[in-house]
């Protein structure tokens, strides 16, 4: 039990993050969100009262009375569709933006970064699989939907409760034996507890095995729509890929592929459908039987004369509510646990420091311009290498000189002049600029900055490049 209470709590402190993350690209959009949940918790409840009100003032011959509720019961009804139809069209169009934030955020950190860091293959397979995470396995937007919605059936179930226990306690001695013991309050909070209990099992079950259904097609999903993208973007609708294709009579092969492609689509499409079905009649035949249990009992309590025909309204409403409060708060923990688990590796990024110390000491300003740049018993060798690629150089380089680095391939040019522009710290030895090791200096070129070939869109502006 501890450990699936450690494991509730590191999942909401993962969800929080990411909240927090949504509260910095768009302040507005989880007040909305909230503001929209309480009212969709909160209107079916002033339906269910003021109808069971007006109901009982009809059948009390209250006309006047019961006119002026149901004129209520609209404007407040249609007061609060109209509220909630403004906020649901401004939280759509914000969560459809958050795509488009969480891109430009992690641009930004990645130009943060430095050279180093942004070579390490994890991090650039990271920043390029962000954005088809975030769009086919759930992204920030689903965050927000899910802890608006547990808000709004966590308020559900808190309103609803309350009218249960209500009507758990109204009792009429006064009737006859059978229906005295049948509408007392034990007799009726156990056979709640009981039906709720039952369809509480059966509906986690049913969850479960929907869920690992679930996480096989999460796993696929996103294979499979790089496939669809690859075909579009990049064979199909590409014109040089066609010549090649003519040229080197790669048409059978390319067909091939493709069918072999299709059947795998195919068969998660149809798994998907499947599941989707599955969670429909699930939720059916849980709902369904509780809400024939629901009305059994309120009968119960009508018949004894504990409750009005207008209570009977009331106190049906709530039960239903009740269940499908309990029900959506179970499936939306495993809805939150799945969301922020994909969006693990996406803070992991954020969280990501450079590799390289950045230095305190301003280059010197020289009148003359006379700068010296010096290799001192330099070698470096590139990260997970058991070779070196530069070993013990030496040499000193001038303003009033020129010099070619020349060599054969992979003789390390390329990481000469990398070293030189500090793009890496050398794995031994010291570079220094006017005797001064570089290391200790603030950044030689400022501009040079390594962005991912995919974030090089309008996310960039070309002024930070």
């Amino acid at each position: 039990m501890k450990d699936k209470f450690r494991e509730i709590k590191e999942i909401h402190k993962l969800g929080f993050r990411l909240l927090k993350t949504v509260s910095v690209l768009d302040r507005n959009l989880i007040p909305r969100s909230f503001l929209q949940a309480f009212l969709e918790a909160v209107m079916p409840y002033v339906t269910i009262i003021l109808s069971s009100i007006m109901i009982d003032r009809l059948i009390g011959k209250k006309i006047e009375a019961a006119v002026i509720v149901a004129i209520s019961m609209i404007i407040v009804t249609k007061v609060g569709e109209l509220l909630i139809a403004f906020l649901s069209k401004e939280n759509l169009v914000g969560k459809a933006m958050l795509l488009d934030r969480l891109q430009v955020l992690v641009c930004e950190h990645a130009m943060e970064l430095d050279y180093a860091s942004m070579q390490n293959p994890k991090t650039r397979e990271v920043i390029e699989n962000t954005e088809n995470m975030a769009r086919y396995n759930g992204g920030l937007d689903k965050i927000v939907s899910s802890y608006s919605n547990l808000l709004r059936y966590g308020l559900s179930l808190i309103v609803s409760l309350v009218l249960v226990v209500q009507m758990v306690f109204k009792i009429n001695y006064a009737t006859n034996t059978t229906l005295t013991i049948l509408t007392h309050p034990l007799f009726t909070f156990s056979f709640i507890l009981l039906i709720w209990i039952i369809a509480t099992v059966i509906s986690r079950k049913k969850a479960q095995v929907i869920r690992e259904m679930n996480n096989h097609i999460q796993d696929n999903h996103y294979k499979v729509e790089g496939q669809i993208g690859y075909w579009l973007g990049k064979v199909l609708m590409n014109v040089n890929v066609g010549k090649t294709v003519r040229l080197n009579q790669m048409a059978e092969t390319l067909f091939h592929h493709m069918q072999e492609w299709n059947v795998e689509a195919r068969t998660l499409f149809v798994k998907m459908g499947v599941v989707g079905r599955k969670e429909l009649l699930a939720d059916g035949e849980v709902n369904g039987s509780f809400s024939i249990a629901a009305y059994f009992i309120v009968i119960l309590k009508v018949i004894g004369k504990c409750i009005s025909i207008g209570d009977f309204m009331k106190y049906t409403g709530a039960l239903l509510q009740f269940n499908t409060a309990t029900g959506k708060i179970g499936w939306l923990e495993n809805e939150i646990a799945r969301f922020s688990r994909n969006l693990q590796p996406f803070l992991d990024f954020m969280d990501q420091e450079s590799q390289m110390h950045t230095g305190s000491i301003h280059v010197e300003k020289r009148l003359d311009h006379e700068y010296k740049i010096e290799f001192c018993d330099v070698s470096f060798r590139y990260p997970g290498a058991t070779e070196d690629v530069l070993k013990n150089v030496s040499c000193e380089l001038t303003m009033k000189q020129k010099m070619a680095v020349v060599g054969l391939n992979g003789a390390g040019k390329t990481t000469f002049i990398k070293l030189l522009c500090r793009l890496y710290d050398p794995t031994e030895g010291v570079i220094k600029l006017n005797g001064v090791d570089i290391r200790k200096s603030l950044a030689l070129y400022s501009g040079i900055l390594y962005v991912p070939i995919c974030l090089r869109r309008k996310y960039c502006c070309c002024e930070r490049i």
